[in-house]
């Protein structure tokens, strides 16, 4: 219905190509109910190991995420829910490894710090 016209639609040109809300308010935000519709998938199929059609819908997602919004976030955040995804279905010894668990219990916090750097310019003095 945005495409059509019934539903305002945001939508911007930038150096990076064309962002479309699809009548959802903001870019971003049609980004995470994409990846939010990922993740209900993931949890509603409760199965160990991806097949090849689990992975082409979540793929599709990731690239209509990229190429609709350009939600960068939704899209890399859809691509490590798939590599997740195939990690826990393929090696699930791996996560039985507490040093890998700690490592992935402090992810959040090592890619809010490197955000941080990165907003900064450089490493902190």
């Amino acid at each position: 219905t945005s495409l059509l016209g019934i539903v305002p639609t945001l939508v911007e040109e930038s150096h990076r190509g064309i962002r479309n809300s699809f009548g959802y308010g903001w870019y971003n935000y049609l980004g995470a109910i994409l990846l939010g519709l990922g993740l209900i998938y993931v949890y509603l199929r409760s199965v160990r190991r991806p097949t090849w059609y689990d992975t082409l819908v979540l793929l599709s997602l990731a690239a209509f995420s990229h190429v609709g919004p350009n939600s960068r976030a939704a899209t890399m955040g859809l691509l490590l829910l798939v590599l997740g995804w195939y990690l826990v279905g393929f090696c699930p010894n791996l996560w039985k490894n507490t040093g890998f668990q700690a490592l992935v219990a402090c992810l959040p916090l090592l890619l809010c710090m490197a955000s941080g750097i990165m907003v900064l310019g450089g490493p902190i003095s």
